[in-house]
């Protein structure tokens, strides 16, 4: 069975190996709205390149953290199937998926610490440096946007399990 660490570690290979040699699109990062607050409206979703950039066709990277995801949480986990890279300065303004409320699992590489984050109305999830889990769970308007002072890669996975937060939390080293 597959190690965290092992998983990890082909991650950053792919990263450095193939990912680094992709050629992004330039993405328009003057209009973040992350100071302003959180919006008087309901936002289900963030604009696409605005901040940020999903990038689709890595199945076989993504098919490899959902079946570890899976054996380890003994669960279905559907994957987003797209990677959302973040340049350095990227972010993502305010929004609350109450379109597609679920526990979610972000795995997530920052290159460095603690530069780049998640916020939410009231907590902050900080990325660790190269590769991680983060877990929350997004309800009816649970307002949240990312703020990417370093470049920034993550992959979502929506979880329909029995586990608290807490606990994937504790089994994914988050």
């Amino acid at each position: 069975m597959q190690t965290l660490n092992n998983l990890f570690e082909y991650a950053e290979n792919w990263y450095q190996q193939f990912f680094k040699q992709i050629k992004l699109p330039k993405i328009k990062i003057d209009n973040n709205q992350i100071n302003k607050g959180i919006p008087n409206t309901d936002i289900p979703m963030s604009s696409r390149n605005d901040g940020w950039f999903p990038l689709y066709g890595f199945e076989i990277f993504i098919n490899k953290f959902k079946l570890f995801l899976e054996q380890e949480l003994d669960t279905q986990i559907t994957p987003n199937m797209q990677l959302i890279y973040y340049p350095k300065n990227g972010y993502m303004n305010w929004h609350t998926n109450s379109d597609n409320p679920s526990t979610r699992i972000y795995l997530v590489r920052a290159e460095k610490n603690p530069l780049s984050e998640m916020e939410f109305e009231n907590k902050i999830i900080k990325d660790r440096p190269l590769w991680s889990f983060n877990s929350f769970k997004i309800e009816n308007k649970t307002w949240h946007c990312v703020n990417a002072k370093t470049e920034r890669l993550s992959l979502g996975f929506h979880y329909k399990g029995n586990k608290t937060i807490q606990q994937l939390k504790e089994i994914l080293n988050d």
